[in-house]
């Protein structure tokens, strides 16, 4: 009976259970076969596998059961009909829309729909593919919400600033964020090939970076590049390739006959009746003069001559030799010059090349990239130019079934020319609009070349800067068990920036002194000329004598000098971590377990040395002179144990926790290691029962939240560890050698400890109308805890000054929102358009304590970037004075007298009734800006300087980008691609601190004719701008006299860029079949060509200050007068064979 019921038993279970199936899953294209793709059953849960590294399965099908539903990243599903006990095989297509829905994350992918943390990624072919761009950081911008990259000139070889949810973190460390290629620190993305790059994603919160440890604190942009083709045998070449020509975008035109008829009218205005009745001439810097008396001189040549002459100066007609009152002679000019054409190119020509080749032979894949590019700058007259050679490989190759080894090589190298010894220690553009119109620039004299800014341009030797980046990884990948596997690398790095900058003395006609070489015809008789440069007799009317200028060297031998400097960095990495990938019924869980030691070195010589034998080849073994050598060494190591789970039930319920132990050098032995965990979770609503009915109209809806913490190592070390600081004395050294000497140990407090940046994230991600329209929302609060400012004030007896602490406290909130579009209409036409925009602002919740909010300073609840400034009411008038009579006998105005000017050589006095205008330099004048009283005190002054009293001062605006946004829209039917690419700032505003593009020049400096039509004036009473207010151009000032700080002169640097155009065509591929072309596009491209912004201004609302490749005193602070900002017209191919 037993015997019998098991038998029974035995027969169910196999009606039951049915039979075996086995068979493999490949790619319907490339007929590889796909690993890891899930198979189940329609209708039965819990029952179903998924395919071995060999893509093979086998299962036992329910009986009844003759379908299976097939599924893999990246590819559609398929159910499929089966025969229980046959062998199947199963074709796979991949799917475009599911593709782009994988996100590389830290050490591995992740579904997008799986998601919990704040991840962005860009679309690489809109951002890179589809256009040319020079380099990788100018393609992201304004790729992504929360990632900012700035632009601020057009200086070639430069990077641009990048910077993810905000623009500080920390007021002693970096808040730029990591960027990573291939999982290993790259310090400049100039060192990577835009063809190369396969991936780029945004880590943006502590969940997604924290995996990264201590250097993520600030975000990560990891990027990921190509790897070669998987199908057996088949090779694809491919080119790329544009020529381009560049422009400028905006830069100012200088002022011509109207800036000298301005600045004699601005310097007579302002004389008192002596200097009136003396008619002394107006000072144009370095002995060039104007003067009233010969403003009939400059207006005749602006009208006569203007346009009409050549390099040529020419005495009599362009500037003579006078003496004033039997004083000393000077030069005094009559012909005006525009700095901006003796130096910018209208256009210049720009060309790239990229071929890739990519492969496989039996199990091993490999990619090949190089690639060039060539930029030539808009400077003149002189070697303005960048090269970069980019070349790749990498090579994977499957040894077994087990393991995989895979390679990789990059190398890059970059070339930049330009002029290297300029007697300025500013770039050569506002070196050319800081000078007075009468000044001579891009002039000659007897054919040779006078002392001038072009003219050291183009005499000067060219410096150099080279820059090389070498990289080896070698890894490999173990397939240990069943969705077990193991990876790791090795990696070196190194890059070396070579500079060599020649300083030499530099010949020409010494225009900086008087003129006063007689000049003699064949009778050796001095030469008169006439006020159009013609030989006349001695004595005519209105000629007078010709005076020359001295041939001269301006530099001498013992000044001139050539300096060599080297900088080399090396890395080595070891990465190692093992992932485990299953799913149990509705149970998923991936969890992985890593390493990453991190080791850097960094060595840097200089040498400089002045007394060149031989200016045509100045090298260091050619100067005998003068020798100064410096050198450095750092060095650096991290390591971290890291791990990851990410935990799903049903797809619906989704968890993810993150830890790292992490160590690093730069932190004393106590401090060295740090345990940082974060974790996130989400909620697909949409998966539930009752959202089913709504499906089609709102197809997706995940709810997200993160939360996790970061230690900051980009704090230096002397924060954590006392240090001595070197240098030169400045006394003794009666050998002649200056003796070194060092500063006592800076004080360090015994309680110090990381710096802490700790982010919130929650979340939205949407999507429409059967996925046709997608939205993403995120509200994200970064606070950095632990931040080191400084201690409370110690008295002078302390001998040392108060070490930093961990006191502060900064937080940065902020909002990020994405929007997409796709739709393919009836007619073919394939439309898809996206918006992203995103704000953030930065607060000090907690600084040092102290009873004194000094504006300016850091205090609690101070707003990163705010600016505090005056209420701007009107400009004075007339109307507003009285003329004062009751001057000294020396004509001089009395003492204790206030609020009495001199105009135009007569005395006014401010009548009765006005506020005290205290924050003036001097006293108001007439077409002065005047200023509201806020406090009611009747006085107008920054009160104590504090937040508590301000005096007459409010805020005014904030120098930070705000909502910044971009948006495109992309077309596309037979064969023809139009791209539209706008990004642009809502909000920045930006004191006005150009002394060029305001009426704050000196009055021998260069003037806008912009800004002088827009000047107070008595024949111009309702102008935008006050009377100018002389600053020196050579200093960091600005503000002065009646131009102080104020809202109604900020400038607005919001704007709305078309940043670029594309229009492309790619021709029938049964055309290009028969020439053996598998892909021929045909493209053109403009970037930069318009622009819509509220500048009232000649310059470029992206434009910027801060130090440039060539100068740490880079323009003083000056906005405007920069390299400027490019536009491109660009003709390319793209061509796969």
């Amino acid at each position: 009976m037993k015997r019998l019921i098991l038998l029974i038993f035995c027969l169910s279970s196999i009606v039951s259970w049915g039979q075996s199936i086995k068979g493999k899953v490949i790619d319907a294209k490339t007929k590889e076969t796909i690993p890891g793709a899930n198979i189940a059953v329609p209708g039965v849960k819990g029952v179903g596998t998924s395919t071995d590294f060999d893509g093979n399965f086998s299962f036992t099908l329910p009986a009844g059961k003759t379908q299976i539903t097939v599924s893999f990243v990246g590819y559609k599903t398929k159910t499929q009909n089966v025969t229980p006990g046959s062998t199947v095989t199963v074709s796979l297509e991949q799917d475009a829309a599911i593709l782009d829905d994988v996100v590389i994350v830290g050490y591995g992918t992740q579904k997008k729909e799986s998601l919990t943390a704040a991840v962005a990624t860009v679309d690489v072919a809109k951002a890179i593919d589809s256009r040319p761009v020079p380099d990788v950081a100018r393609a992201l911008q304004g790729s992504t919400p929360g990632l900012t990259v700035r632009i601020n000139n057009g200086e070639l070889g430069s990077d641009p600033t990048i910077n993810i949810r905000g623009f500080i973190s920390s007021l002693q460390g970096s808040s730029s964020p990591l960027i990573l290629v291939d999982n290993v620190e790259i310090p400049s993305l100039l060192f990577l090939n835009p063809d190369d790059v396969q991936s780029v994603s945004v880590l943006k919160d502590a969940s997604a970076a924290s995996i990264y440890g201590a250097k993520a604190a600030n975000g990560v942009l990891l990027i990921t590049t190509k790897q070669g083709s998987r199908t057996d045998g088949k090779v694809s070449v491919s080119y790329s390739g544009s020529f381009s020509m560049r422009g400028t975008t905006e830069h100012p035109t200088m002022a011509r006959f109207d800036g000298y008829e301005y600045s004699i009218d601005y310097s007579m205005s302002r004389r008192s009746k002596t200097s009136w009745d003396s008619g002394d001439p107006v000072s144009q810097g370095a002995y060039w003069l104007m003067n009233s008396w010969v403003m009939d001189r400059a207006e005749y040549w602006d009208k006569n001559w203007k346009g009409k002459v050549g390099s040529e100066l020419v005495y009599g007609r362009d500037w003579e030799t006078k003496s004033v009152n039997g004083g000393m002679a000077y030069n005094y000019g009559y012909r005006t010059y525009e700095g901006t054409d003796a130096f910018v190119k209208k256009w210049t020509p720009q060309h790239q090349h990229n071929i890739t080749i990519a492969g496989s032979a039996g199990k091993t894949s490999y990619n090949l990239g190089l690639a060039y590019i060539s930029q030539t700058g808009v400077l003149k007259n002189t070697v303005d130019t960048y090269q970069r050679y980019n070349a790749s490989l990498s090579i994977n190759s499957e040894v077994n079934k087990y393991f995989t080894v895979k390679s990789s090589f990059l190398f890059t190298k970059s070339d930049k020319n330009y002029p290297g010894g300029i007697s300025y220690s500013n770039d050569p553009y506002f070196y050319a609009y800081r000078w007075s119109p009468v000044f001579p620039i891009g002039a000659t004299y007897n054919g040779e070349a006078i002392r001038s800014p072009d003219s050291e341009i183009s005499q000067d030797k060219i410096a150099t800067r080279t820059k090389e980046y070498l990289r080896f990884m070698i890894g490999g990948r173990l397939n240990i068990l069943k969705g077990w596997t193991a990876d790791f690398d090795l990696t070196y790095a190194g890059d070396k920036n070579m500079y060599y900058e020649p300083d030499i003395a530099f010949s020409g006609y010494e225009t900086w002194l008087t003129a006063d070489q007689p000049v003699l015809g064949n009778d050796g008789q001095q030469i008169w000329r006439d006020k159009d440069g013609q030989i006349v007799p001695a004595g005519t009317a209105d000629a007078s004598p010709e005076y020359g200028f001295q041939y001269m060297t301006y530099e001498t031998k013992e000044n001139a000098s050539v300096l060599v400097s080297t900088g080399k960095s090396e890395r080595i990495v070891f990465n190692a971590n093992t992932t485990y990938n299953a799913r149990f019924g509705d149970h998923s869980l991936k969890a992985m377990v890593g390493l990453n030691s991190n080791s850097y070195r960094y060595r840097y010589h200089s040498s400089s040395k002045k007394g060149l034998s031989d200016f045509d080849k100045p090298e260091l073994g050619l100067a005998d002179g003068q020798q100064t050598v410096s050198g450095s060494v750092s060095w650096q190591s991290q390591f971290g144990w890291f791990g990851r789970i990410n935990y799903g039930w049903k797809d619906k319920i989704l968890l993810e926790l993150n830890g790292r132990y992490e160590g690093t050098s730069k932190f004393p032995d106590d401090l060295r290691w740090k345990f940082f965990p974060s974790g996130s979770v989400g909620y697909r609503i949409s998966e539930e029962n009752f959202w089913q009915p709504i499906k089609n109209v709102v197809s997706e809806v995940k709810l997200r939240a993160s939360y996790g913490s970061l230690g900051n190592q980009t704090v230096p070390n002397n924060m954590y560890i006392p240090t001595l600081t070197k240098g030169n004395s400045t006394w003794g050294g009666y050998d002649g050698v200056l003796y070194q000497q060092y500063t006592s140990p800076s004080v360090v407090r015994n309680d110090v400890t990381w710096e802490t940046i700790t982010t919130l994230d929650l979340g939205l991600d949407a999507r429409f109308f059967k996925n046709k329209l997608g939205l993403t929302f995120d509200w994200f609060s970064k606070t950095t805890t632990d931040m080191f400012v400084p201690g409370a004030s110690m008295p002078g007896t302390y001998g040392a000054t108060a070490p930093q602490g961990n006191f502060g406290k900064l937080r940065t909130q902020g909002w990020e929102l994405m929007l997409d579009f796709n739709h393919r209409f009836s007619n073919g036409i394939n439309l898809s358009a996206d918006f992203g925009i995103s704000d953030a602002k930065a607060k000090m919740i907690h600084y040092t304590e102290s009873t004194t909010r000094t504006i300016g300073s850091w205090y609690n609840g101070r707003e990163y970037g705010e600016m505090w400034g005056y209420v701007y009411d009107r400009l004075w008038q007339m109307s507003d004075f009285e003329e004062f009579t009751n001057l000294k006998s020396n004509d001089g105005i009395p003492d204790g007298e206030s609020n009495v000017v001199w105009f135009y050589g007569k005395a006014y006095k401010l009548k009765e009734g006005y506020d005290r205008h205290d924050v003036l330099t001097g006293s108001p004048i007439p077409g002065g800006a005047k200023y509201k009283d806020m406090n009611g005190d009747g006085i107008i002054n920054s009160g104590s300087n504090t937040v508590d009293d301000p005096g007459d001062r409010v805020k005014i605006g904030n120098s930070l980008p705000r909502y910044e946004y971009s948006f495109h829209i992309n077309l596309d039917w037979k064969g023809f691609d139009l791209g539209l690419f706008f990004q642009g700032v809502g909000k920045r505003d930006l004191w006005a601190a150009g002394k060029q593009i305001t009426p704050n020049y000196g009055v021998g400096g260069g003037q806008v004719s912009e800004v002088i039509s827009k000047i107070w004036s008595l024949d111009n009473p309702n102008a935008w701008f006050p009377r100018s207010s002389s600053i020196d151009a050579l200093s960091t000032t600005t503000t002065g006299g009646s131009w102080q700080a104020c809202k109604h002169y900020m400038l607005d640097m919001s704007y709305l860029r078309l940043k670029t155009i594309t229009l492309g065509y790619t021709i029938p591929k049964h055309i290009t079949e028969k020439a053996g072309i598998n892909k021929l596009r045909v493209y053109f491209t403009g970037e930069n060509l318009f622009t819509f912004d509220n500048l009232k201004l000649p310059i470029d609302p992206e434009t910027g200050t801060g130090s440039s490749l060539t100068s740490s005193t880079y323009n003083y602070g000056n906005i405007g007068t920069s390299t400027p900002m490019p536009k491109y017209l660009t003709v390319g191919l793209q061509l796969t064979l």
